[in-house]
């Protein structure tokens, strides 16, 4: 169930605090902009804003902490925010990983600003959840080493051949 809802141009724009610390008294879900035309022609979807959970958030925080750089002992969520944001907005690919669920990967590689090394990003969408078909819903983000991006597209090439049987 959607709480508090804050409309925003993109995941760069969701406040910090939402990936360093979030806390109850900051319970917010998040509409973003919709994805790319492109995108859209590729899930074979009508465009929709793309929702991200509070709920998603806190979670992402405590399972994905390569996401997290600590400087001094303080988490910045810079990066959390470019991979999600990236994935989202700028993905080059479109992988089914649950067809049953209507799931797909986003991926995209890019140039992290911290490290100077070229992250394998992934944000794991739902086209329709159970419970609002209003939005597109973030399910989460993370990053994949080389090696384990090539288990994604294995497990991709599955689902499809799966599908056409």
């Amino acid at each position: 169930m959607i709480q508090t809802i804050e409309i925003l141009p993109n995941a760069l724009a969701i406040p910090n605090e939402y990936f360093t610390n979030p806390t109850s008294q900051t319970r917010r879900d998040f509409v973003l902009a919709p994805l790319s035309e492109n995108i859209f022609e590729q899930l074979g979807c009508v465009k929709k804003n793309i929702l991200v959970k509070y709920n998603v958030l806190k979670r992402n925080r405590h399972v994905h902490k390569e996401l997290m750089i600590r400087k001094r002992g303080v988490i910045n969520a810079r990066r959390a925010k470019n991979v999600l944001n990236q994935a989202l907005y700028h993905a080059d690919i479109v992988i089914p990983c649950n067809l049953s669920k209507k799931s797909y990967r986003m991926l995209v590689s890019f140039k992290d600003e911290q490290s100077g090394k070229m992250l394998n990003c992934v944000a794991t969408i739902n086209l329709e959840s159970q419970n609002n078909s209003e939005y597109i819903e973030v399910v989460d983000w993370f990053v994949k080493n080389d090696e384990n991006l090539q288990q994604t597209f294995n497990k991709a090439s599955e689902i499809k051949k799966q599908n056409q049987s």
